[in-house]
């Protein structure tokens, strides 16, 4: 797809991306609400977060703001 092409062209270039990838699964995805599916899929907040920290994709300061982010985000979407 488009990030394959994006990837494959900043390689290339001599671009040395630091790269996660996220996405829909290759099967049906259950109904429900934008912030559930999104939970579900761990494509919300926190499920971002979480990848990346795992992966080791961020320094300490990006993992303090994406933390900071998940956490009013989630705050968000429960009080809706």
């Amino acid at each position: 797809g488009v990030g394959s092409a994006v990837e494959e062209w900043m390689m290339d270039n001599g671009y040395q991306p630091k790269i996660v990838r996220l996405g829909l699964p290759d099967e049906f995805v259950e109904h429900g609400s934008q912030a559930e599916l999104f939970r579900m899929l761990e494509l919300d907040a926190e499920g971002i977060y979480n990848k990346l920290r795992i992966e080791n994709y961020c320094g300490k300061r990006e993992q303090k703001e994406l933390a900071h982010y998940a956490e009013h985000s989630n705050n968000h979407e429960r009080s809706e």
